[in-house]
């Protein structure tokens, strides 16, 4: 398959502005590149939206892109070197990220290492968002609990869970790819892990949990809200991660018209983390 590129310059760019240029765009994802002067973006669809190309470039100019160019490119692992080149890290006190399941790397004494291999889902451990709930999970005991992995993408967070005790653990995600990437980086792990995975909307879940965990942007993780107050257990916990600083007061009012409370909070960068209970 070919895939298609739109490609501009900017003289400056933040994370909240670019999501909110891309969000409502028909775009498979995006590079960023800081060339030291120049922010280089290039967005990516599929062949059979050629026809939105002038709409993504236009969007792009107006939010200031500059020099804007469209091409195409063939189907390959944009990943490999990368993943080649990836180092096993540290996150917090607790985990141990290792991007080789194929050539462990021992975790250093008292980490528990997490085998995620860098791949198309989102989640290898890097970014802060994750990060933000890998710390919120180091500091819980999960042991006998109910965890529902929401847009559960590489599946780390599930693995987290059931390094902490985690009796039960649920993870779905809309994008079939994001799934089966899941269930590989499950399999990949030094002992077995019991996380059941499934293919579809949060209206396709028929439980209640005692932590439930969301990692989005909060465009997309807006109109969750109340479908996650509806899964969390009365005595339960949410953790939402993928906000940015701005996102703080729209978050909280929506949990709190859901029925929820945010309790607490802890940033990374630009990102912010919450942590929500019945009210």
């Amino acid at each position: 398959m070919d895939y298609l590129t739109v490609t501009a310059v900017f003289r400056q760019l933040d994370d909240e502005t670019l999501a909110g240029i891309l969000d409502p765009l028909p775009i498979l994802g995006c590079q960023v590149e800081d060339t030291g002067g120049w922010v280089v973006v290039t967005v990516y669809c599929d062949e059979k939206r050629r026809a939105s190309l002038q709409t993504i470039g236009d969007a792009l100019a107006a939010a200031g892109g500059e020099r804007i160019e469209t091409g195409s490119l063939g189907d390959r692992d944009w990943l490999a070197s990368y993943r080649a080149s990836s180092q096993p890290f540290p996150v917090g006190r607790l985990w141990w990220l290792d991007p080789h399941p194929e050539a462990p790397s021992p975790p250093p004494p008292g980490r528990i290492r997490l085998a995620v291999e860098p791949r198309s889902a989102f989640g290898s451990g890097s970014h802060e968002s994750t990060q933000l709930l890998l710390l919120a999970l180091e500091e819980m005991d999960l042991v006998g609990m109910r965890v529902l992995d929401v847009g559960t993408g590489s599946g780390i967070l599930s693995l987290a869970a059931a390094a902490r005790g985690a009796a039960w653990i649920a993870g779905f995600d809309i994008d079939p790819v994001s799934v089966f990437v899941a269930a590989r980086t499950v399999r990949e792990q030094e002992r077995p892990v019991d996380v059941s995975l499934f293919v579809g909307p949060l209206e396709a879940v028929g439980s209640t949990f005692d932590v439930v965990l969301c990692n989005m942007l909060w465009s997309q993780m807006e109109p969750l809200i109340p479908g996650l107050a509806r899964h969390l257990s009365p005595s339960g916990t949410l953790l939402l991660s993928g906000l940015l600083a701005a996102d703080h007061v729209a978050a909280t009012g929506a949990c709190r018209g859901a029925g929820l409370e945010a309790t607490a909070s802890r940033s990374l960068g630009e990102w912010l983390g919450l942590e929500a209970h019945h009210g």
